[in-house]
């Protein structure tokens, strides 16, 4: 069963093909990027430490830093954690 999000999200798609194509070709450059650094990083740390990781670009994927964080360490957790306290 497909959930109400993923719904709306093919919807929206459908209704709007020009919008998302021209989404994905604005963010090829920085997706290429992450998927690259995430390479790199399973390939130095080895998959069973990088399974539960993220790799994080502080100053954005055109600079070559980047740093090992746990996996869902976004705002929308930290929102979570604090609605259920």
């Amino acid at each position: 069963m497909v959930n109400k999000n993923t719904q709306a999200t093919r919807r929206y798609n459908a209704r709007h093909p020009n919008k998302v194509r021209a989404y994905l070709r604005k963010t090829t450059k920085a997706r290429v990027a992450r998927n690259r650094a995430r390479r790199q990083a399973v390939k130095k740390h080895g998959h069973a430490y990088m399974a539960d990781k993220d790799v994080h670009h502080p100053n954005g994927t055109s600079s070559k830093k980047t740093r090992i964080v746990k996996k869902d360490h976004g705002p929308d957790k930290k929102k979570k954690r604090m609605r259920k306290k």
